[in-house]
């Protein structure tokens, strides 16, 4: 565990297994030792799928869940959210499943050599030391008060996709900040065949909207264009609402994107200048950069404070570090600098430091998250059934799922 680690009290025993808790970096873990294998899990159960980890040590006596209910966690309460895998890391970054040699030491993981690696992270380490193209201007941000600010995000989530059937889950919401605790939105599931998704998209964009209709070769296209025209119809909705000054965020870019996408953004553009209302985006990845990448090389070099660098030739576009202690600059595509200012008493949570707090917000309440994603299958399997019987229900059959739960590791 390395020396910032300690071992605190003891837990219990039960079948040959440890639980014990400790200490790491300030955060608490229960860790469960069987086997010679280690498995540190936080202290709220969301480190791991403890649904799985009771599956790999079982639950007879004091095993996983026993141990947890002592501490005052409800097995079946604890929120399941990341599946164990095998750890890829020291034990000192916190893996989650670590098999060892005798004696205690780390084994390396089956399949995994060095050599793999050399080649990506020599074009990884070529790509950082790249110097930046133009000289950039680092300009000072000042906060500005935000006003009353709406922020937008969506997601979108593949169910089923073995190549005849596409079964795919959308969402969107937009949020009030300062507001009530924002409501959970059910997400749209739609069922179409490859042949047919082109159509549903077609009645939806340009018969509903005049909009280009977006092409979707794969589920996760189709997925992404469902999402994708939600998110455009609640960021018009939030400028209506927000009224003369005030603020709307969005998740991503609306500048320099390819011709459909643009005019749904020109669009946002033309309601938010009639409205007097700021509309800001956020993007959390950011490909531009002309072959290296723009947005660390500039938080690399610039001042650990709150500024922004006007990207040459992208007009309205910025990279701003939002907050002197975030990890991180973003890009963001705004009306002017005093506009990105009004984000900045928005970005000093400390979780979310240097990301805009309804922003966050809505992300999290909106995300199709692995559980997520596999309860709305779960749900779906059940209503297919109950509607159609088992004949319909091996429509959503993949003969990968069978493959990959199977799979070593």
């Amino acid at each position: 565990m390395g020396e910032d680690a300690a071992v605190g009290p003891r837990v219990g025993d039960g079948g040959g297994k440890r639980f014990d808790l400790f200490h790491f970096k300030g955060r608490r873990f229960d860790r469960v030792e069987d086997d010679g294998l280690a498995i540190p899990f936080g202290e709220k159960g969301d480190g791991v799928d403890l649904a799985a980890l009771a599956l790999q040590f079982g639950v007879e006596g004091d095993g996983p869940a026993g141990a947890l209910e002592r501490l005052g966690q409800p097995f079946d309460q604890l929120a399941h959210r990341h599946p164990i895998r095998p750890c890829r890391r020291p034990a000192d970054e916190g893996c989650l499943l670590r098999p060892r040699r005798k004696g205690g030491k780390p084994a390396p993981p089956h399949g995994i050599v060095r050599s793999q690696f050399e080649g990506a992270a020599r074009a990884l380490a070529e790509a950082a030391r790249r110097p930046l193209p133009f000289a950039p201007r680092y300009e000072p941000l000042a906060a500005r008060p935000p006003g009353p600010t709406l922020a937008v995000d969506g997601s979108s989530a593949v169910l089923v996709d073995n190549g005849a059937i596409w079964v795919v889950a959308h969402r969107a919401l937009l949020i009030d900040w300062p507001g009530p605790r924002p409501i959970e939105v059910p997400a749209t599931i739609t069922a179409t065949t490859p042949n047919d998704a082109e159509g549903l998209l077609r009645a939806r964009y340009s018969d509903g909207y005049g909009l280009e209709t977006p092409r979707a070769r794969t589920a996760e296209q189709f997925a992404d264009a469902l999402r994708s025209l939600l998110e455009w119809e609640c960021s018009l909705a939030a400028i209506s609402r927000a009224g003369r000054g005030g603020l709307v965020l969005v998740d991503g870019a609306l500048r320099d994107l390819p011709e459909g996408p643009q005019r749904m953004a020109n669009r946002l553009f033309e309601e938010a200048a009639k409205a007097g209302v700021d509309l800001i985006a956020v993007a959390k990845r950011s490909g531009i950069g002309s072959g290296m990448p723009l947005v660390a090389a500039l938080g690399r070099d610039g001042p650990q404070s709150a500024w922004a660098v006007a990207v040459p030739d992208r007009e309205g576009t910025w990279v701003a570090r939002l907050h002197g202690s975030a990890p991180c600059p973003f890009r963001v595509d705004a009306p002017s600098l005093d506009a990105i200012g009004r984000l900045l008493p928005l970005s000093n949570d400390a979780v979310y430091c240097g990301y805009p707090y309804p922003l966050a917000l809505a992300h999290n309440q909106v995300a199709l998250t692995a559980s997520r994603v596999a309860d709305l299958q779960a749900g779906l399997a059940t209503e297919v059934r109950r509607q159609a019987g088992p004949e319909a229900a091996r429509l959503l059959g993949d003969f990968h799922d069978t493959l990959d739960r199977n799979a070593p590791g």
